[in-house]
């Protein structure tokens, strides 16, 4: 990565991330947005699929000036500071004159207040979700109603998701929404 690269993103705080080319799931936003451009591109490239690179700039702006669910704004708004300009808008609407420091501070905190909410959204959504696949998940291990309980190993040997070796004694605690195993290997002749 070029200096110049680096600093441009140290200036911006942006932070960026770098993810094997063979494991393309740990930047799942990402391979979220490639599969909703696909989507799009689905659509209206030719049965040959040769023209997909015509329509690819399309898809993409379409993509970012659509708002996303779980911000509220688009993202070309998120970068920006301001709302594209649309073909379909028949009026634009006036745009003050500023001078160059005035229109970069204006940029900045709207940039910075617009970044708040997004958070704050995000946050909520994570949340929503997080509640949603708690009612749908199945419990894997028995629910018990004390907050600490030993379970042997045998318990868990049939468990498809969970290969344990019979090593010892399981403690299970659950405590909010972590769950928290340990084995204790103190009671055992390895």
């Amino acid at each position: 990565m070029s200096e110049i690269f680096k600093n441009t993103c140290k200036l911006l705080k942006i932070e960026k991330i770098k993810t094997t080319a063979y494991h393309l799931e740990s930047n799942g936003a990402l391979e979220r947005s490639h599969r909703t451009l696909a989507e799009y591109l689905r659509h209206y490239i030719n049965a040959d699929q040769t023209d997909w690179d015509e329509w690819t700039p399309y898809a993409m702006f379409t993509y970012n000036t659509t708002p996303h669910t779980s911000t509220g704004y688009t993202p070309f708004e998120l970068v920006y500071g301001n709302q594209a300009s649309l073909p379909t808008a028949l009026t634009k609407p006036p745009r003050a004159t500023y001078s160059y420091d005035d229109y970069a501070q204006e940029l900045r905190e709207r940039i910075r207040a617009t970044n708040q909410i997004v958070r704050d959204r995000v946050k909520e959504e994570k949340q929503k979700s997080k509640e949603y696949y708690d009612k749908t998940a199945k419990e894997t291990l028995t629910k018990r109603h004390d907050a600490n309980h030993h379970y042997e190993i045998d318990e868990f040997n049939d468990h498809p998701g969970i290969h344990f070796e019979k090593i010892g004694q399981l403690h299970y605690s659950q405590k909010a929404w972590k769950l928290v195993i340990k084995l204790d290997l103190t009671k055992t002749n390895q």
